[in-house]
């Protein structure tokens, strides 16, 4: 099984289907590498498997608040505590 994580995903299709395997999309997860980059995959790179066989994989994807991470969660303050000196 060939590298793949880091590439584009249509590039790393092409490449495992002149080797004779498929790629196949798993999951998203958010991420700062350009969409469509592998992030993750299965079977490992290095591991011999058979003619036909697929691999999945996670893709990046854009988080749509712009951060790589969900925004914090503002801790609520009741008014007895903003007394507090």
């Amino acid at each position: 099984v060939p590298e793949i994580v880091g590439r584009d995903f249509s590039e790393s299709e092409r490449e495992a289907e002149a080797l004779g395997l498929k790629v196949k999309r798993r999951a998203f997860r958010y991420s700062e590498e350009k969409p469509n980059t592998i992030l993750e995959q299965l079977p490992r790179a290095g591991e011999t498997v058979k003619t036909g066989q697929t691999i999945l994989v996670v893709l990046s994807q854009v988080n749509p608040e712009g951060a790589e991470t969900p925004a914090p969660v503002k801790k609520q303050v009741s008014p007895e505590e903003e007394e507090t000196d």
